[in-house]
Formats: structure tokens, C-alpha cells, sequence
């Protein structure tokens, strides 16, 4: 029965990328662009872990301490598994919408709990491979992988993921039982994953130093005593130590199977409990009219701050925005005095503000592509879709407030980034209007790509947001397709058109993107109208 379920998650989770709802079998042709388009994500995700570990191999490398770069290695599969997952993992096992139908049936509880654990660890495994097999790759190419030090790796890789999926359906428990009768759930849920957030950014700014600070104060001693997997991981790998291959087996295998049997225990308790908080009381209001667009729009806006996953995955552009004007304030006069340097000892004034404003329009144009709400807002209606399709909406009404709910979201910390960037930083007032233009263009084009997207590719056979939010296809061209036409002017600049000037090059830049919006909302407005229509 595990078995049987496992496989029909599995390909519930795949069968929309490559089947069509009413032809059945995508074409060819699509099937090709599919597989080039996930060639190219993946060689991309590998390339920068690549880089991640040759970066990693060096620095230990130069302390002398070739061990660590294992036990770093391990530490970052945790750190990446734990934080793809758990959130996951709350969804897919306690709040899934299938959970009263599998209980109606005569499948045992916990074969549906195995299932999805062997989903979530799937899940884990792939997040593994794309750091294990670049970083193996980097170590061979700079030393040799004995005969002694392959099988404890493979066993090691193996295991390692357990530890993690215990951590996170661990988390995702605790979340769903604290949760289960709380008025303000979203409320948490967002102050919860702006915590994780908060940590993923520190890790990343402040990695470098950290990782130069373990070497240089014995990191091993204390890798041993803050993370002891990670610390065995690569004892057993580089020394091939048989001993401490088998403690990290134990570090392993006894927790998942410790969760897994007191979640056997507790998981119809949890599924079933009944999701209530205090009612509130009612009171008679008079109800207003409001157009039809307006209406939509009211609906968009509701759902997508009552999905705190929704905003973390779809707007995470936004948080990134706030986090660079919190940062511009406050380091405001640290900046202010390297441009002071900068200017008296290397450029001019009028040399240097050009480049200051193609950097900071180019981070803000990358904060605009990673928001983009569109691209799942469509999916997101499941099976009440038919009654977005029969009400007296027309699809340009739809796909108004959808792309208009994508702009109100993104539009405000926007402004105010721009607003802070025009402020601290010594503008001409044509950069100044490039600083506020570029990006708010920028980021209703990828609204209108991320609608393109979910029109093209909608998927309502999901049991949870999760496999919407995450794991669509739509989701993906929202998100690849926005940073790879972010990242096309850059690159043409940085190999090919570097003679020309900063603000003529940020010029042609908005002109770019003001054809991309119309081309798009052309194509919307016809051929995507109809796509909307057959769905």
C-alpha cells in the first residue's frame, strides 16, 4: 500500500509537465522545450554550487585542513535540505486536502505517513545531488577519491538526508499542532519564515567570514561540538574511518526513526483535529457594490496574504527590497565616505554616479523578478476555478486583477527603495527618473510573463498549495523566465557593450523592457485569451 501511494504522488507531481489536460499528451515540440528549459536550470543550479565548493576547497585547502571541506559540505546538505523541506513537509503531512479521503479509506495511517516521508525525502535527495555532485567533482579535479573513500561517501550521502527530514517533519509537527486552533496563523507563519529569512541572509553575507574564522580557531573541535554529523561526515569520508561512519549512521537513523514512530502514534490525532479558532461576532453591515475588476482584485490580494507560503515563494523580491533600504540607511555613512574616496582618488563625479545608478537599478530590476505572484494565481483556484469561469467575468477582467494584484503587491517597497536609493546617492535627475522607471516597468513585464506562464502551464490537480507554489512548472518559468531576462541585457553589456555609456545603456534598458510589456500583453490579450478560455 506504501508503495502503491508513493507512486501515485509521485505521478501526480510530475503529470502535468508533460501531459496536456485535454489532448492528453503534450507535443513533441513542448516535450523538447521542457527538457532544454530543465537542462538549462539544472546546469545553472550545479555551475554556481560548483563555484560554492571550489571556493570552499581553496579555503581549506590553504589552512591545510582537507577534512573540513567535508565536513563543510555536510553541513551545507543539512542547511539546504532542512530549509527546502520543512515547510514542506507541515503541508504535505498534516495539512494536506486528501487527508479526510485516505482516512475514509482502509489504508493504514501509516502508510500514508510512509508515503509521504519518502516523498519529502525524495524531495531532500535532490537537493543533496545538486551540492554532493559538484562538490565531488571539484575534489577530483584537485586531489584524487580513493577506492577507501568511496563506499563511506556513498553510505554517508545516503544517510545524511534522514537526519534532516527528521528535523523538518519535526518542525512542520510542532507548526501544525501550535497552529491548529490559532486565530492569526498567517500572522505567525510569516514572522516564523521571516526568521528563516533573517538567518539565510546573515549566512550568506557573513559565510566567508565565518568559514575563514572556523579554520583559523580549529573549526573541526568546534564543528564536533555544534554539529556533530557534519564533524563525522567528514572524518569518515577523508579518513575513511569505519568507527565514525557508524556513529553518523546512528546520528542518522535513530532520529527519523524516532519521529517517524511517535508520528505513526500522533498523525490521525493531528489530521483530524479540528482546524477552529474563536469565532467572531457577527455583526450586521451594510454590503457595498464594487466593479467586477475591483471585486477580483479584493479576492487576489485576500488569498495572497492568507498564504504565508504563497508569499514567501512568490514575493520574496520585496522582502529583498525592504532589506536593501534598511541596509542603505543604515550604512548610509559608510557609503557616503567610500564615494567620497572613491571620487577624490579615482573618478570624477559625474564618472561615477552613471555606475552607481546601473548597479543599484540592477539590483532592484533582480528584486522585481523575484516577485512575481501571476505565475500561480491561476493554479492557486483548484477546483473552484469553474466558478471563476461561469461568473460574468470576462478573461481580460481576470487577468487584470491578477497582473494588478502582482503590481499593488510589489509596488510599494519598490517605490520606497527607489525613493531611499534617489536620497542617499549622488543622482542626476535622469538617473534618478532611470531609478524609478526601470524597475517598475521591469516589474509589471514579469507580472504579465508570470500570467503567460500560468495560462500556458495551469495545474489544479494539487492536494496542497505546496505542489502549486513550488513545484509547478508555471512557478518555474515565472521565476527563471523574469531573472533570465533580467540577467540578457547584463550579460551583453558586461561581453559585448561595454564602450557604450551607463545611461544610455540603461535607457536602451527601459526601452527593452517597455517592448517585452507590450509584446506580452498583445499576446495575453489574443492568443492567451483564448488559451484561458479552453482551459
Amino acid at each position: 500500500m506504501t508503495k502503491l501511494l508513493f507512486k501515485i504522488q509521485l505521478s501526480a507531481l510530475f503529470s502535468r509537465t508533460f501531459k496536456s489536460k485535454k489532448k492528453g499528451q503534450r507535443s513533441t515540440v513542448k516535450k523538447i522545450l521542457i527538457g532544454l528549459f530543465t537542462l538549462y536550470i539544472v546546469g545553472a543550479l550545479l555551475f554556481s554550487s560548483g563555484m560554492i565548493m571550489h571556493g570552499i576547497y581553496t579555503l581549506t585547502s590553504s589552512f591545510q585542513m582537507p577534512q573540513a571541506y567535508f565536513s563543510i559540505l555536510a553541513f551545507f546538505i543539512l542547511v539546504l535540505c532542512l530549509i527546502g523541506s520543512v515547510f514542506s513537509a507541515q503541508s504535505l503531512l498534516f495539512e494536506a486536502k486528501d487527508n479526510d479521503l485516505l482516512l475514509s479509506m482502509p489504508i493504514p495511517p501509516q502508510a500514508i505517513l510512509l508515503s509521504r516521508f519518502l516523498l519529502l525525502l525524495l524531495l531532500e535527495y535532490l537537493f543533496e545531488l545538486f551540492l554532493a555532485i559538484p562538490a565531488v567533482v571539484v575534489y577530483c579535479m584537485n586531489s584524487t577519491l580513493s577506492a577507501i573513500q568511496i563506499v563511506p561517501l556513498v553510505l554517508a550521502l545516503v544517510v545524511l538526508p534522514f537526519l534532516s527530514l527528521a528535523c523538518s517533519c519535526l518542525i512542520g509537527w510542532l507548526l501544525s499542532a501550535i497552529t491548529a486552533r490559532m486565530r492569526r496563523k498567517t500572522l505567525f507563519y510569516t514572522f516564523f519564515y521571516l526568521l528563516f529569512f533573517a538567518a539565510y541572509f546573515y549566512v550568506v553575507s557573513n559565510g566567508q567570514s565565518m568559514l575563514t574564522t572556523l579554520m583559523q580557531n580549529g573549526g573541526l573541535d568546534q564543528l564536533f561540538t555544534y554539529v556533530p554529523p557534519a564533524f563525522l561526515f567528514g572524518k569518515a569520508v577523508y579518513s575513511g574511518d569505519s568507527l565514525s561512519l557508524l556513529y553518523l549512521l546512528l546520528w542518522c537513523i535513530l532520529p527519523l526513526f524516532l519521529v517517524l514512530l511517535m508520528q505513526s502514534k500522533l498523525f490521525i490525532r493531528i489530521a483530524t483535529t479540528k482546524k477552529s479558532a474563536k469565532k467572531r461576532v457577527y455583526k450586521e453591515k451594510r454590503v457595498k457594490q464594487a466593479p467586477p475588476r475591483w471585486a477580483l482584485l479584493r479576492k487576489e490580494l485576500r488569498r495572497f496574504f492568507s498564504l504565508p507560503l504563497y508569499i514567501f515563494n512568490s514575493a520574496i523580491g520585496i522582502f529583498m527590497e525592504l532589506f536593501l533600504s534598511v541596509f542603505l540607511l543604515i550604512k548610509r555613512d559608510g557609503i557616503a565616505n567610500v564615494i567620497t574616496y572613491i571620487t577624490e582618488q579615482e573618478l570624477k563625479s559625474d564618472q561615477l554616479t552613471p555606475y552607481l545608478s546601473m548597479l543599484i537599478i540592477v539590483m532592484l530590476v533582480f528584486c522585481c523578478s523575484a516577485t512575481v505572484t501571476t505565475s500561480v494565481s491561476i493554479s492557486l483556484e483548484g477546483n473552484r476555478f469553474w466558478i471563476l469561469q461561469s461568473a460574468p467575468f470576462t478573461a481580460t477582467d481576470v487577468f487584470i486583477a491578477k497582473v494588478g494584484a502582482n503590481v499593488v503587491i510589489a509596488t510599494p517597497p519598490l517605490i520606497l527603495a527607489c525613493l531611499i536609493t534617489s536620497l542617499l546617492l549622488p543622482l542626476s535627475g535622469k538617473e534618478i527618473a532611470l531609478v524609478f522607471l526601470l524597475p517598475l516597468t521591469a516589474q509589471g513585464c514579469f507580472a504579465l510573463l508570470g500570467m503567460i506562464g500560468n495560462v500556458l502551464f495551469p495545474r489544479f490537480d494539487w492536494t496542497n498549495e505546496t505542489v502549486v507554489i513550488k513545484q509547478s512548472l508555471s512557478a518555474f518559468v515565472g521565476m527563471i523566465g523574469s531573472m533570465a531576462l533580467t540577467a540578457l541585457p547584463l550579460i551583453l553589456y558586461i561581453q559585448w557593450l561595454h564602450f557604450i555609456a551607463p545611461l544610455a545603456y540603461l535607457l536602451y534598458c527601459w526601452i527593452y523592457f517597455l517592448l517585452l510589456t507590450g509584446i506580452f500583453l498583445a499576446y495575453l490579450l489574443t492568443a492567451g485569451k483564448k488559451k484561458y478560455e479552453r482551459i
